[in-house]
Parts: structure tokens; C-alpha cells; sequence
């Protein structure tokens, strides 16, 4: 909860310039570490409500990721809600320098334990796979160039869809250098990558099944002018397109031994290291690729065509959207680790700490108030005896607001809300919901249909005062409530109607309540459309 109290000079109109809240400052931390570059800025307000959106950045497995949201206050009931566009989220990144196997592969299928490989595949994680291949090109009568196929066209002009191809040769990948069996990649060699989520043995012929979301190289013998083609194997989750992408390397986007680098990667030997991107390879409106193999060239030997040219830039101020042409030239570049963001993401916990002070028209201003927010990943969170504000995910989970006048909002999932002592609000959310307020003057809001929540310990008229807010379901217009809400003390279900028609046919059952509350002991807060406050019967 927070306190809504200005001064007798109120504001007519609003503005970011005139606004009921002075400058609010946003800290906090999500899985221990504090969040970065956080900023609340005002959207919109009326006399009721206030809306700013918030932006803040966290580091997770390396990775920085910023996250969006809305800071909502109600001023009529005291209460603030943060909506966060994205789950809190740690992303896993796995390597080749930390794989626990390297299994070779003659072309035949058989084992090959001598060192390069027609095949070998590497396992970073109980469920991703990494096989390599490599092809090479070779000359003479018989020799086998550098092709680029896979569109119709020419095989010597790359176009998106397209991967090189060559004489098969031996591929070389173990936890500290990847590339030909030379150890390196040369002009005109290539290296084949392919994910899968279970091992591939020798069958080359598989579809790959994992996906990444980003990667990133780690690189020696550097010279001054090194570059490199990286082609991304993409596919589209939503429709299972498929497509390849190249992505152009130039010396300067690569980070140098010496200067830090966003993803905190340990060089070690290497010189230095190359980060690619969601955003470098979705380069239009909408796209949603995600990449499931790649290929790595350090010349294009004469083929022409064109990549995306690399933004060395990462997070929101990076993406790439520029082209740049192949070239062709003698760089030989060894490859000591490779670094797979995976795009699946396992919710965090956070804690968000909002500084907030109430003004009026004249710039008379409240005592700075602390509204915290604790976001909770599909676990029990127990709060104190403060008020406190608690947001649950996607997730079932278990928030307990113990004392204090707490939100507790769970948001998707079949979740179970405790109040505690306290006059708390209960927002269950998407999902079956159980909630239960305990001591005070509970409310329950109920903002979706269809969802059927459980109330445990409903006490209303003649009791603790608790009452069922159905503002986000209905308007009345100004008819009688009663055609839009009914209440079975027989059953303790309550229904609604939004469409008001009274006749019964269109009611849908919002809640049940346990024990059976007495009818006309129900609290209503409804929205009639006409008052800016929500309006009280009972049923």
C-alpha cells in the first residue's frame, strides 16, 4: 500500500511536469546482483491513476538483458501493481571449453579416437549437442571448389538460405581449439555446426532439435586486419521456417584482449572475442529466428554476395542492420572456445525498490515513502510483518504476505495466496487460484473469467469486513448489479454476467467460496460506468 495524500492545491490537469509524484527512483537486485541502468519515467494520470514505465538491465549467466514495465498507482485505494513485460530470467551458457565429451567419428560411423575426424560431437549439456564437420576445397582435374548452394542461383554468389560446401575433410574440436584438422581455419576451409538435444553419433542426416539464442567466439592469432564469415542456420519457432543468414566479422568487431567485454568472458590465452546476438540476425520487424547450427569461413574465396554486417555492440543499443560484401584474403584464425546462449530461461527471483513522494499543484510534497516489490519464481516467498507488494510468474506459486497490508498478485499458474494478518488485496490472476486472506479486511480481485478461483476463509458482513473486488469485469452503465452478478450460498459460487442481460444464460462462475458464506453477506466492489470510484453492494 502507499499513502495518496496531497495538499489542498490539487492538479487540474496532468503532466509529466504536473504530476501528483515527484522524481520516483527505481533500485534492486535479481538473483543477488543489482540491477542497472534503471529508469521510471511518467506515461499517464488521471485523478485516479498514475501510470510510469520502467526499464532496468540485470546480468544473468553472463549475459546483460534489460526488462520493461509499467509502475501502475491507484490512488482511490492506496495501491500500486508493477507489470513486468518479460519473466525475470537466467539464461544458461554452455561452451566447448567445458564439454564433458568429444566423441569422433570415421565417415563409415565407426569410432575414431586419433585425434581429427570425419564427425565429432561434443556434449556441453545433458541435452545439447554439438556436431562438427568440416569441408575443405580442393583443386586438379577432379578438385571439388567453394560452393555456396541451397536457393537456386549461381554456386558462387551467396544468397540467405544458402551454405558453403566442399570436399570433406577431417574436423578438429576439442575443450581448447576448434577448426580443420589443421587445427585452425584457412582460406577457403569450413567448419559445420549442427545442435541437437540428444547425441547425433555419426548420422549427419539428422534435422538439428536445440536452439540458441546468442554466441559468441573466442579467438587467437590476430593480426591487425583479421576478419571472418560466420553463416547462421535460423529457424522460426513459430512457423518452422528455415533460413541461413551471414553475419561479417571485421577486426573491429571484435573485443581485444585488454578491453572488458559485456558478457564478462575470461580471455585467457585468446585475443580476443566476438559476441552475436538476437537482434543482429532478426533484422526485421517481428522476426522471432533462433539459430540452430552455423558455419565459420575465414574467406569466402571468391564468392560473392554479401552478410550482415556485425554491430560489435550488444543489448538494446546493439543490433546490426547494415550489409557488408564478402572478401577474399589469407587470414588463418584459431577458434579456442565457442560459447552457446541457450534460448530457454529459468525464471528469477527479484527485488525492486521504488522511492516515491506525493506533491501537490503548488510543490508541496509528502514524506518519502519505500514501496517494495519482491517478483518470485515459482516457489514459496514469505514475507514480514511490513507491507509489502509480491508478484508471482508464469509459474504455481506460493506467496505468503504474513503481516503488514500486502499485494500479492499471482499472475499465470495455479497459485496459492496467504495474506496473513493485515488488510490485504489478493490478486490471483490467470490460472485456478486458492486464496486465502487471514486476519483483516481482505480483498480479492478477480480480473480474468473462467478462472474459478478458491477462496478459503471469506468473512464479509457481519465479519472481518473482507470484500471481492469485480471492477475488471463489468460495467453496469448505470443498471442494476444484480443482473450482472449472482451469488449460490448453496454452492458459495459466485457468477458473473457482462452482459448484463439478467437472464441468466451468459453467467459465468469467477469464484467459489469456502465455507459457503450466508447470502447478502457478500461484499461487491463493481464498476458502474458513470462514478470514478468503484461502487459497493452486496449479494
Amino acid at each position: 500500500m502507499f499513502d495518496y495524500t496531497v495538499g489542498a492545491d490539487v492538479h487540474t490537469t496532468y503532466s509529466s511536469l504536473d504530476s501528483d509524484f515527484a522524481a520516483i527512483t527505481l533500485t534492486g537486485t535479481v538473483a543477488g546482483n543489482a540491477i542497472t541502468a534503471p529508469t521510471v519515467t511518467w506515461a499517464s494520470e488521471t485523478s485516479t491513476t498514475a501510470v510510469f514505465n520502467i526499464s532496468f538491465s540485470y546480468l544473468t549467466g553472463g549475459v546483460t538483458t534489460q526488462e520493461t514495465g509499467t509502475l501502475t498507482f491507484d490512488k482511490v485505494a492506496g495501491t500500486y501493481t508493477v507489470d513486468l513485460v518479460d519473466p525475470i530470467s537466467s539464461v544458461t551458457v554452455l561452451t566447448t571449453s567445458g564439454a564433458s565429451a568429444f566423441d569422433g567419428y570415421n565417415a563409415d560411423g565407426s569410432p575414431d579416437t586419433s585425434g581429427p575426424a570425419a564427425v565429432v560431437v561434443a556434449q556441453l549439456d545433458t541435452n545439447f549437442f554439438v556436431q562438427f564437420t568440416a569441408d575443405k576445397p580442393t583443386s586438379g582435374g577432379s578438385g571439388v571448389p567453394l560452393t555456396a548452394t541451397g536457393t537456386p542461383g549461381s554456386a558462387t554468389e551467396y544468397a540467405a538460405g544458402d551454405l558453403f560446401h566442399a570436399a570433406d575433410t577431417e574436423v578438429f574440436a576439442n575443450n581448447a581449439n576448434v577448426g580443420t584438422g589443421s587445427g585452425t581455419i584457412q582460406r577457403g576451409e569450413v567448419v559445420d555446426m549442427n545442435f541437437y538435444t540428444s547425441d547425433p553419433g555419426a548420422n549427419t542426416g539428422n534435422a538439428a532439435d536445440a536452439q540458441v539464442s546468442s554466441v559468441y567466439f573466442k579467438v587467437e592469432q590476430l593480426g591487425s586486419t583479421e576478419d571472418f564469415v560466420v553463416i547462421l542456420k535460423l529457424l522460426d519457432p513459430d512457423t518452422n521456417q528455415i533460413t541461413t543468414r551471414a553475419v561479417v566479422v571485421d577486426h573491429a568487431d571484435i573485443y581485444l584482449a585488454g578491453q572488458s567485454n559485456p558478457y564478462n568472458i575470461n580471455y585467457g590465452s585468446a585475443d580476443g572475442v566476438v559476441i552475436i546476438e538476437s537482434n543482429d540476425y532478426n533484422i526485421n520487424p517481428g522476426e522471432n529466428y533462433v539459430i540452430t547450427g552455423m558455419q565459420l569461413l575465414t574467406s569466402t574465396e571468391g564468392i560473392t554476395g554479401s552478410g550482415i554486417d556485425l554491430n560489435k555492440a550488444t543489448g538494446d543499443t546493439g543490433g546490426s542492420s547494415g550489409t557488408e560484401a564478402f572478401t577474399s584474403d589469407n587470414d588463418v584464425i584459431k577458434f579456442t572456445d565457442i560459447g552457446f546462449v541457450t534460448a530457454t530461461t529459468t525464471p528469477q527471483n527479484a527485488d525492486l525498490t521504488f522511492d516515491v513522494t506525493v506533491k501537490d499543484a503548488d510543490g508541496d510534497t509528502s514524506t518519502a515513502q519505500q514501496l517494495d516489490v519482491h517478483v518470485v519464481n515459482g516457489v514459496t516467498y514469505t514475507g514480514t510483518a511490513d507491507a509489502e507488494t509480491m508478484q508471482g510468474t508464469a509459474n504455481d506459486d506460493i506467496l505468503n504476505g504474513n503481516g503488514g497490508d500486502d499485494i500479492l498478485q499471482g499472475f499465470a499458474g495455479a497459485d496459492q495466496l496467504l495474506g496473513g494478518d493485515g488488510n490485504d488485496l489478493l490478486i490471483g490472476g490467470l490460472g485456478h487460484d486458492t486464496l486465502t486472506g487471514g486476519a483483516g479486511a481482505d480483498t480479492f480481485k478477480l480480473d480474468h473469467l473462467d478462472i474459478k478461483d478458491l477462496i478459503t476463509d471469506y468473512s464479509g458482513v457481519g465479519g472481518q469486513g473482507d470484500k471481492i473486488d469485480l471492477t475488471a469485469l463489468f460495467q453496469t452503465g448505470g443498471s442494476d448489479v444484480t443482473d450482472f452478478v449472482k451469488y449460490d450460498a448453496g454452492t458459495g459460487v459466485l457468477s458473473v454476467d457482462t452482459d448484463g442481460t439478467g437472464n441468466g444464460a451468459s453467467f459465468v462462475e469467477v469464484a467459489e467460496l469456502t465455507p459457503h458464506p450466508a447470502a447478502h453477506t457478500i461484499n461487491i466492489l463493481y464498476d458502474d460506468g458513470i462514478h470514478a470510484q468503484p461502487q459497493t453492494t452486496t449479494v
